[in-house]
């Protein structure tokens, strides 16, 4: 047994006990184990293993005496000499009962004599045959022993168990003294195994002599000395058994059926899974049931006796396998030895075996595995293979098949299974990769990295994981398992130096199976916090926040029907009534009293939890509604409210790349998808208005999937859309996914062909569901050619009737003719494919068999069939003319017609021959649309074309803004609507029929609109906030439209090319920069075509201008405007250029706003000319605050400028590299960078001299900084924390981030480009993607905290304490006072302020209610405050009520806000909370007046009521730095109290028993708390100083996380 052998065994055993057990005489109990634990270490010392102490008392179970107390043989011996007996040679003495020792201990007396016993043994015969097959662990041999020979050599060497056979079993004997009593125990467990040996027949027992005895000291044997002989003398010898428990554990189907037999007499049992208790009974059995559960799983059973003492446990660990699964082909077997299946060792010829490296010895060299005992249910062996150490580096683990094994039926579902351990000193050490391998091709899968070392693991891996998805399953021939380049060479094998580092792996029931039942891989929305301590808390719950436009339904976050959240109203939370309807899935009954907020109804939050029959619970703003009570920290309230405070939403870029496909069902024709080819695909929501995306879902680690091919419909079932998924060639994962939700959910088909979306746009739809049969599905590939599946995409079939097509196109059309169908299973016989380079192929027999249409375009875009007849539009991928390829046409009953416009129905000069599409109005066959795609002059894309006498004539014109078609599509519930898809997006005509017209007095076109509301198809490379409410909100710039700006959130933003008259466009946008000090200069840098171009902005990025001295042959990638101004009044600009063939890459620079340009020496530019590679690289950028200082970066090297960009150096050798850096000015920080890298961050304070790691702690891919919340910028960062990726934000530099999106869905769809922080707005940041836009994420930043008082302007008892005089003005000249008393209050208790409108007196006049402080009292409030009250008003109309709400301040100033009634409910009480800085006030204020203005003209019906029932000037209670503490973490917490100038502020901290430990009262309202060890719970109070320990609010509560 090798070191590796011995140290892998089961681990030691644990006891469990129940508490009560534990806490029974507990005081009894630790003396017991004291007194225990010093007799155990003493004898532990003073006696080697297997040796006791002669006095030893033991009580286990006899099994079998052997010699009694009298020192004499039991019945169970054969006491004959020639059977028991010191066997001499050939010679048997006999033995008597004798005393020895100074105890006079009784006992055989074996008398060994001399040389003449050499080899000998004492030999005892058993009466008959002895079973101890039984608890073989449990049982032992033991027995007094005493010798008086002289030398420790001549005492028995080993100790033997023959059976009824004469096969043994050995165990050595250790050295014992001399002359002394002792006892020798041996486990049966120790003997040396035998497989040969019967442990039910055990017959002899033997004592074995040394070969030579030493020949020295004598006895007197019957009165004559006798040299060299001895005594051995044997006492009290038995077998027995300790307590025991032996458990076994057999999976039956879908249940592990556990026994335990033990000797306990009535005991009781208890079995276990792992630590979990599955059952306490008298019976000796349990069946678990696996629930379809796969692993290793460890059971335990333990035995208590009829006293309820422990007596026994045991262990055993088994693989439960899933039976849902069936075994096709067995590789090693439950032996550890290879199937039949498999070719044995043979190093030579390569065959199974480990494989080293032949650059490293020049030819194959391997080592074969053997078998071994060490194993786990269900093995009896495993397979045990050496690594070798170091010298296995780049190793494989062969194993070779007999002959080559067909598993392309089990594709899907189909798996490779195998049990394995490995004592390796690292993970790193384990095999990388396992490989599938047939005769031309190999195909991989990660070997898993969730091995535990040490342990026994099941894997298992799925075909469908392997990456090589064109791999042929029909051929395999061996698998192969690779090493790491390099073994770390750690661990000690078996102590000897050239073994270190070697290790054993262990492998048995390895086989390929497949699963009966396999669920494929689903995407699907996930939990918004995928951490599993949030997992009970979200399960099954219903979790609003404060001020969030979201809620968490069952884990998952959902937007707010009508996007209002939770508010407090007077520290009560309220939840809106619709909400609470949709996300409980029940209208709340009338009962529930509702009060009106903007328009919108609320429920109090316990009202609400009472009419859903829920419990609610609530914490700092959070509240969560489930069957009970929740476990809610704050903490955790925190986690939440910040994932729900967050709002994400897009830009309105438009649509302005390849939208590539739009379907229609046709038995629910407002049902419409469309795809993209690089974002995804989007669902038609009628009811909204809007388009859906359906990409959310598919995780950013897969978004090669986001590129969608083709869209396919189940025409007998609106729930099931199939997609084609994939964008890029040599990108994975590509699939055609399955959703029966209508795309909510996608599920994985597993058919594996390569998709590029990205290159065949203009294409129709290459897959089709069968009309007549839908289990039917047919898929047209890139390079694979036409496959098809006969169960709903279950499993796959290539159909060979046809070829592959010209790569990249393939098949590209797959077309059903649902009006001729078998009888056999109804599925379509007529079926018509366009293999793309090939032309038009026709099958009549449901696709056996495929004629080539003669005479048909090689290169088809799109087929419809009309009423038997087949139309088709071709083009060439060229601009080179190619009739062959180009063209209209259509088939009918055998024979094809071209119906292609003439020269002459061109616009003269611009002849189109090449076509994307061509419909026919389902209204009359006659009117024909078709789309063109290739000219004469490269434009034909332009031109759209229409016949009204099926394809005879046709008429041209212009699509409106020069639209480029992939395919034309009739609405099906308005003829005259038509959608133009292409690649600006989705547009359409409101009526096809109409008559063209002159747009822009030049361009014969018909009107169009975008119809793209809700598509986001855009690849945004970069974006720009200006800090300047001058500006846009965002300049873009942008891959597809070039660059473009939006001035808010909601409105288009405006392209470059449609700012002036003129159609003008600079290409993509490689980068922006802006100055710092005026930054309504801005520079773009992009390419279109071969120029470069530099453009400048004074306007705040508004109608950008080329540089006038710009060389358009020069290529640049990057700009960077100086922080300043020059005395030219100009900033500097610096770019960078890319070497192309007329010149070198070099840094340019202008002084003169782009007048002239000067190249500059001192940086070598080795940059890629490729304009795509060059959008992620922000290498050039000035400082945010000294304008002479400029910096550019390369992978390797950081180069500063100080003297304006006109000089630089070298200031910093990055010797490692960094891969695709990212650079940032830190925000008024004169000469401090920011740089990102290689996933680090790394920061320089002195102009790139010196550089740190931030200590981030994440794998960052890029940063920005906006406006902070205090003087410190908010950072922002896209990259991996806290081992999720995501968008964050920190207050701190980095110190701690907070989650931007969440994790439940994929928001950027595809690959994030980069994020920018918005400088005039806290807490918003901007994503840009490649492919879905521009997304927003932004905070509601508003403390949502319980409010105080600062000023109560009517109280609950309709007074206005604060007030001098309260009237409503008449056209500013006469004072009414109309102000009255009321009870009709919300509460319905309490006096409520009414005021009456008067319709006769106040006419068509001004009224204004005018509340004025009393003089030299006005009552000062904060910035942060606001002015909150509730009304009710019996007007018909709210337009009748105020128009307007001013507030007047002591400094004579007026500051309005003019939609506090515009969403009233009249005839219901409404809530008014309007922060102060919405009247634009930005400084603390003092109060002089509040007044409600209605204007001139209003026609009042008649008189009516306004009630108010309270209002107050409102603030915060409690403000703090952070809602998530920890030990060590600083709490800062200020408080305001508001009216009461007495009141007392207070922070205590709590235990985890809730004891107070820590209490301080502030002096002012603001103190500082360190968290310290012990401190569970962090409590602030704001008592009423005049009313003493009374609270003036709920006291803010923190809970300690760790």
């Amino acid at each position: 047994m090798t070191k590796a052998e011995r140290g892998a065994k089961t681990p030691s055993r644990l006891t469990v006990i129940k508490q009560t057990e534990l806490n029974h005489g507990r005081e009894k109990m630790k003396k017991i184990f004291a007194s225990f634990l010093i007799v155990a270490l003493m004898m532990t010392a003073a006696y080697p293993i297997g040796i006791f102490a002669a006095d030893s008392e033991n009580t286990d179970e006899t099994i079998l005496e052997i010699i009694n107390s009298q020192g004499e043989f039991t019945d169970n011996i054969n006491k004959s000499k020639n059977y028991t007996g010191v066997m001499c040679g050939n010679t048997k003495y006999a033995v008597s009962t004798k005393t020895f020792s100074d105890e006079n201990i009784p006992g055989i007396e074996w008398i060994v004599r001399g040389t003449a016993a050499n080899g000998g043994r004492l030999d005892i015969t058993l009466s008959q045959n002895t079973d101890l097959s039984e608890f073989m662990n449990e049982t032992y041999f033991e027995t007094g022993i005493y010798c008086d020979a002289a030398a420790l050599a001549d005492l028995p060497s080993s100790i033997r168990l023959v059976d009824a056979n004469a096969k043994y079993i050995e165990a050595p004997i250790e050295p014992f003294e001399l002359n002394a009593h002792r006892r020798i125990r041996i486990k049966l467990s120790d003997f040396a195994k035998n497989s040969g040996f019967a442990y039910d027949k055990v017959r002899r027992i033997r004592f074995m002599l040394p070969e030579k005895l030493s020949g020295e000291g004598s006895i007197n044997v019957n009165g004559t000395e006798r040299n060299g002989w001895f005594h051995i003398y044997t006492d009290n010898m038995r077998i027995a058994r300790e307590n025991a428990a032996e458990l076994s554990a057999l999976q039956q189907g879908g249940a592990v059926a556990l026994s335990v037999a033990t000797n306990c007499k009535d005991g009781t049992y208890r079995f276990y899974c792992g630590d979990n208790i599955l059952s306490e009974t008298e019976q000796p059995s349990y069946e678990y049931k696996t629930n379809g559960a796969e692993g290793i799983l460890d059971f335990r059973a333990e035995v208590y006796a009829a006293d309820g003492t422990f007596f026994a446990k045991d262990e055993k660990k088994i693989a439960v396998y899933k039976t849902d699964s069936q075994r096709i082909f067995t590789i090693v077997g439950n032996d550890g030895v290879f199937a039949e299946g498999i070719a044995e060792t043979d190093v030579p010829n390569n065959k199974s075996a480990m494989m080293l490296n032949p650059e490293v010895y020049g030819h194959w060299k391997g080592y074969k595995p053997e078998t071994s005992d060490f194993a786990v249910l269900p093995l009896e062996k495993s397979q045990k293979w050496v690594v070798h150490g170091t010298e296995f580096d780049s190793a494989m683990w062969r194993i070779q098949f007999n002959s080559e094994q067909d598993f392309s039926e089990i594709r899907t579902g189909g798996y490779l299974s195998f049990l394995i351990y490995c004592n390796a000193a690292s993970v790193s050490d384990l095999p990388t990769q396992i490989a599938l391998y047939n005769d031309e091709d190999v195909t991989y899968a990660a070997f898993p990295r969730n091995i535990k070392l040490n342990e026994w693991n099941l894997v298992k891996v799925y075909f469908q994981d392997f990456r090589n998805i064109k791999f042929d399953f029909e051929h395999i021939n061996r698998i192969e398992m690779s090493f790491p380049a390099a073994l770390s060479g750690e661990g000690d094998y078996d102590g000897a130096a050239e073994h270190n580092g070697w290790y054993d792996l262990y492998i048995g029931n390895m086989y390929v199976g497949a699963d009966l039942d396999f669920s494929p891989k689903t995407y699907a929305q996930k939990p918004m916090i995928s951490d599993s301590e949030y997992s009970e808390l979200l399960d099954n719950s219903v979790i609003f926040a404060v001020g969030a436009k979201y809620a968490c339904v069952n884990g998952l976050k959902r937007k707010i029907a009508g996007g209002e959240g939770a508010i407090l109203i007077e520290s009560k939370a309220y939840i809106p009534s619709d909400a609470a309807a949709e996300c409980f899935g029940m209208a709340l009954t009338d009962s529930v009293k509702l009060i009106y907020h903007n328009g919108v109804g609320y429920a109090a939050a316990d009202d609400v939890a009472r009419a859903v029959g829920k419990t609610l619970t609530e914490k700092n703003g959070v509240f969560a509604f489930a069957d009970s009570k929740k476990e809610l920290t704050s903490g955790k309230a925190a986690k939440i409210a910040q994932t729900l405070m967050w709002d994400i939403g897009h830009m309105n870029n438009g649509a302005e790349g390849f939208v590539t496909g739009m379907v229609i069902h046709p038995k629910e024709p407002s049902l419409m998808y469309c795809r993209t080819d690089v974002g995804g695909c989007y669902r038609w929501d009628d009811d909204a208005q809007i388009w859906r995306q359906l990409m959310t879902v598919i995780p950013n680690d897969e978004r090669n999937l986001v590129g969608v091919q083709s869209i396919a419909l189940d025409p007998n079932n609106t729930d099931v859309v199939y997609a084609l998924c994939g964008t890029f060639s040599g990108a994975v994962p590509y699939d055609l996914l399955k959703s029966e939700d209508r795309g909510e959910t996608w599920q994985r088909t597993y058919l594996n062909k390569s998709v590029v979306g990205n290159i065949t746009r203009i294409s129709g739809e290459r897959v089709a569901v069968d009309p007549n049969n839908s289990d039917i599905v047919w898929v047209g590939t890139n390079s694979d050619g036409l496959w098809y599946s006969e169960n709903g995409g279950k499993t796959w079939k290539k159909n060979t009737a046809i070829g592959d097509g010209v790569v990249p196109y393939g098949i590209n059309i797959v077309l059903f003719d649902e009006g001729v169908k078998s009888s056999a299973d109804g599925r379509s016989t007529h079926i018509y494919v366009s293999s793309f380079g090939e032309g038009l192929y026709e099958s009549t027999d449901a696709g056996k068999s495929f004629i080539k249409i003669e005479g048909s375009p090689e290169q088809i875009n799109r087929m419809h069939l009309v009423n038997g007849r087949l139309y088709f539009a071709a083009m060439s991928y060229t601009d080179a003319v190619d009739v062959s390829s180009s063209g209209l046409f259509y088939l009918e009953n055998g024979v094809l017609t071209d119906i292609t416009p003439n020269a002459d129905e061109n616009d003269p000069g611009r002849e189109v021959y090449g076509f994307s599409d061509i419909i026919v109005d389902y209204t009359n066959p006659n009117y024909l649309v078709a789309s063109g795609r290739n000219g004469v002059d490269g434009g034909g894309y332009r031109y759209r074309f229409r016949s009204k006498d099926g394809g005879k004539t046709w008429d041209w014109f212009r699509a409106s803004e020069d639209i480029g078609a992939c395919q034309l599509l009739q609405d099906l519930r308005d003829p005259k609507r038509v959608y133009d898809i292409h690649g600006r997006g989705l547009w359409m005509y409101e009526n096809i029929y109409a008559d063209t017209f002159m747009e822009n007095g030049w361009r014969k076109t018909i009107p169009t609109s975008r119809f793209q509301n809700g598509i986001y198809e855009d690849v945004a490379l970069k974006t720009v906030s200006l800090p300047s409410e001058d500006a846009p909100m965002l300049l873009i710039g942008d891959y597809d439209a070039g660059y473009m700006y939006s001035e808010d959130k909601e409105t288009l933003a405006i392209m470059q090319d449609s700012e002036t008259d003129t159609w003008v466009h600079y290409g993509m946008t490689l980068d922006m920069d802006y100055c710092e000090e005026q930054p309504k200069y801005n520079a773009r840098v992009g390419r279109y075509g071969q120029k470069g171009y530099v453009v400048l902005s004074d306007k705040y990025g508004r109608l950008g201008n080329p540089a006038q001295g710009w060389d358009t042959s020069l290529h640049p990638f990057a700009c960077a405007v100086s922080a300043g101004v020059s005395s030219n009044g100009y900033p500097t600009v610096i770019v960078a250029a890319t070497s192309t063939g007329t010149a070198g890459g070099a840094l340019y620079r202008s002084a003169d706003w782009g007048k002239t340009w000067t190249k500059i020496s001192g940086v070598t530019i080795n940059a890629s000319d490729n304009a795509d590679e060059r959008y992620r690289d922000y290498v050039l950028i000035s400082d945010s605050v000294d304008i002479n200082t400029f910096y550019y970066c390369d992978s390797d090297n950081f180069y500063t400028s100080t003297d304006g960009g006109a000089a630089w150096r070298k200031a910093y050798d990055f010797a490692a590299g960094i891969s695709r850096p990212t650079m940032y000015a830190y925000p008024d920080s004169e000469g401090e960078v920011w740089l990102c890298g290689s996933g680090r961050v790394y920061i320089s304070k002195d102009r790139g001299t010196n550089w740190t790691e931030s200590g981030i702690n994440g794998e960052i891919k890029y940063l920005s900084f906006g406006k902070g919340r205090s003087d410190k910028p908010a950072l922002y960062a896209y990259g991996k924390i806290n081992g999720a990726w995501g968008v964050y934000m920190s207050d701190d530099d980095g110190k701690r981030w907070e989650h931007m999106d969440d994790d439940g869905r994929n928001y950027a769809v595809a690959e994030i480009t980069q994020i920018t922080g918005d400088t005039r707005h806290y807490g918003r940041a901007f994503v840009s993607t490649g492919g879905y836009g521009v997304l927003y994420l932004e905070k509601n930043t508003e403390n949502f905290g319980e409010k105080l008082s600062t000023a109560t302007v009517i109280n609950q008892k309709g007074d206005y304490p604060l007030s001098g005089d309260v009237w409503m003005m008449i056209d500013n000249w006469r004072a009414v006072d109309y102000a009255a008393k009321s009870d009709m209050t919300y509460s319905g208790s309490g006096i409520s302020s009414k005021w009456t409108y008067n319709a006769a007196t106040i006419g068509k006049t001004e009224a204004v209610i005018q509340i004025r402080m009393k003089a030299n009292e006005y009552p000062s409030v904060s910035k942060d405050a606001a002015l909150e009250f509730k009304f009710y008003t019996d007007a018909g109309d709210n337009a009748f009520l105020p128009n307007q709400l001013s507030i007047a301040t002591a400094d004579g100033k007026m500051y309005n806000y003019f939609i506090t009634f515009k969403d009233a409910v009249c005839g219901k009480w409404n809530y008014v909370s309007i922060p102060l800085s919405d009247f634009g006030i930005t400084d603390d204020v003092s109060i002089n007046r509040v007044e409600f203005l209605s204007y001139k003209g209003k026609n009042y019906s008649g008189d009516f009521s306004l009630y108010f029932d309270g209002m107050r000037f409102a603030s915060r209670a409690f403000t703090v730095n952070q809602s998530l503490l920890n030990v060590g973490d600083v709490l800062r917490v200020s408080a305001n109290a508001g009216e009461n100038k007495s009141a007392k502020m207070l922070v205590a901290a709590y235990d985890k028993n809730g004891v107070l430990i820590y209490v301080r009262g502030a002096d002012s309202y603001s103190a500082e708390h360190t968290v310290s060890d012990g401190e569970k719970v962090i409590k602030t109070f704001l008592f009423d100083g005049l009313l003493g320990i009374k609270p003036l609010v709920t006291p803010y509560v923190i809970d300690v996380e760790n």
